[in-house]
């Protein structure tokens, strides 16, 4: 009945402020009773749940009063925290699924200081809000918290040290938006997603253009040009391909130590300079079906090999470079062993190894509703990759006698 009364009437609860110092030392503000209404139709009640004094708000948001926010006051006792030496402030809630929207502001040594965040209260359980000063933190490191930045001087007549919760109604559409962004917004707040990304689109790039290039040069030396040992050097390149790639995990891994490669992103890309078996053995089936007329005729304009490849044979085999681009591209963005054993450092880690980490932490690798959201900005670039380029796949494929 509790519940469904904190439903009707839109209630959630105002408990414990800290203070953390620089030195890390933790400063206990609340006694039962500090919170109060600075403006707004509401009401502070005194309340006791698990042993412990909270206060619940009371408020009814009409559609008089929507536009009219409820602001709570918690002034803080300078003689208790001294406000040059606090660096971070925690306050505790408990929201009531309302999905209303709440920001904070700390007024501190006659300046204001706010939050650019906005925090919808939907959860039911007690939860901290950490408010910090704004500083130049690690990239890497997680965001569960509000930065405070400056939002100019004090006004007269205010507190020398406060806190102050503006919560605003919102509206059945803006509520609907923040029940969907609401994992997407946290998983890039628990983990450096935008460095992720850079990181696997960057090696994405680099392995596609080495591809085609390296590929393409390789396949048209075998399909067009005639020199001693071309079939024997042809099967050996096709043998390769039924060696195993964890009968190479451990020497290739050797290899690049032993090169100074380790904890770099040049294993993941160089090898792309080399070619892939798989893929000049396809553009080789198809450079081998173009006619010799185009060739000759080439040739009697006074085209070199070079020239041949890039103007005449690189432009027909257009379908299959999208194909070889397409399988590349799916390749290194859903690579998962090289990154693991190649790279070390948080600052180089691509999408799939960031993904990874984030499933090792106790905390939100338990939050079912927050990994899914992360893979699914994972997998959202090869869906779109694949409906925008899918002609040229399946015309790559069957151009090369593939298809069936």
């Amino acid at each position: 009945m509790r519940e469904i009364f904190d439903d009707c009437y839109r209630r959630f609860c105002l408990g414990a402020v800290r203070a953390l110092t620089a030195d890390y030392g933790s400063i206990p503000l609340y006694s039962g009773r500090e919170w109060q209404v600075e403006s707004g139709p509401a009401e502070l009640v005194p309340r006791y749940e698990k042993s412990e004094a909270i206060q619940e708000v009371r408020a009814r948001f009409s559609r008089e009063s929507q536009s009219e926010p409820l602001v709570f006051l918690f002034p803080i006792d300078p003689a208790k925290a001294d406000p040059a030496r606090v660096a971070r402030l925690y306050i505790g809630y408990r929201a009531d699924a309302a999905w209303a929207r709440a920001r904070f502001e700390v007024i501190r040594l006659g300046r204001v200081y706010a939050t650019s965040d906005r925090l919808h209260l939907y959860d039911s359980d007690f939860l901290e809000q950490e408010l910090r000063w704004e500083d130049e933190p690690d990239p890497m490191a997680r965001r569960p918290y509000m930065l405070l930045r400056d939002a100019g001087p004090a006004p007269a007549g205010a507190p020398a040290f406060a806190i102050r919760m503006i919560v605003r109604k919102a509206g059945p559409l803006e509520a609907w938006h923040a029940k969907i962004v609401r994992n997407y917004h946290q998983v890039f707040r628990e983990a450096n997603f935008a460095r992720y990304y850079m990181t696997s689109l960057s090696l994405c790039l680099l392995n596609i253009t080495l591809a085609i290039f390296s590929c393409s040069l390789v396949a048209y030396a075998f399909a067009r040009l005639r020199w001693p040992g071309r079939d024997l050097c042809f099967g050996l390149l096709l043998a390769t391909m039924m060696i195993p790639s964890q009968v190479t995990m451990i020497p290739g891994f050797l290899v690049h130590k032993s090169l100074g490669w380790y904890n770099t992103l040049l294993p993941l890309w160089a090898h792309a300079a080399f070619g892939a078996p798989f893929f000049i053995f396809l553009l080789r089936q198809f450079l081998k079906n173009v006619p010799a007329d185009l060739e000759d005729a080439a040739r009697i304009d006074g085209c070199g090999f070079l020239r041949i490849y890039w103007h005449v044979m690189l432009p027909l085999v257009k379908p299959t470079l999208a194909t070889i681009a397409i399988f590349t591209f799916m390749g290194v963005w859903n690579n998962f062993m090289g990154p693991l054993i190649y790279v070390n450092d948080e600052r180089l880690f691509p999408l799939a190894l960031g993904i990874f980490k984030l499933s090792l932490d106790t905390r939100t690798g338990q939050d079912v509703a927050l990994m899914m959201s992360g893979a699914f900005i994972m997998t959202l670039p090869i869906i779109l990759l694949f409906f925008f380029v899918q002609r040229y796949f399946i015309q790559g494929i069957s151009f090369t006698g593939m298809k069936g």
